[in-house]
């Protein structure tokens, strides 16, 4: 930046050093939106990038109901699956043979996605299928 140089000059540079830092910023918006498109794609062509869910061995009951208590145990059991971790969002079983699905980020990256870090816990039992 020339500062004594004149009026005209210093709007001159300083007009070049912002085009500067929004061209990196449109190359990181440009290279996050590729991402999400492939992602997306690969969702809706049913290959996804994300590893797909365990399926448990046996199935469980239709009418298996989880008390207040038993889904204490089953959110301190997945509390403890991570190290220093926060649950974001849990998704519960769809079919028989899926289990309980617990996906948080953990608090020391702060770039990670919500959904980064996962347990799945089987509704019977309570013991963790797989992180």
């Amino acid at each position: 930046m020339r500062l004594r140089h004149g009026q005209r000059i210093f709007l001159s540079d300083l007009h070049k050093l912002l085009g500067l830092w929004g061209l990196w910023f449109s190359t990181l918006i440009a290279i996050t939106g590729a991402w999400y498109f492939y992602e997306f794609g690969s969702a809706i062509a049913d290959s996804r990038v994300e590893p797909s869910a365990p399926v448990l061995a046996h199935a469980r009951a239709n009418n298996h109901v989880i008390s207040v208590n038993e889904f204490n145990a089953i959110i301190k059991r997945a509390y403890d699956a991570h190290e220093d971790w926060e649950i974001t969002a849990l998704y519960m079983p769809y079919s028989e043979t899926t289990p309980i699905q617990l996906r948080g980020v953990s608090h020391h990256n702060p770039i990670i996605r919500n959904r980064a870090l996962r347990v799945f816990i089987d509704p019977q039992s309570h013991d963790i299928v797989d992180t």
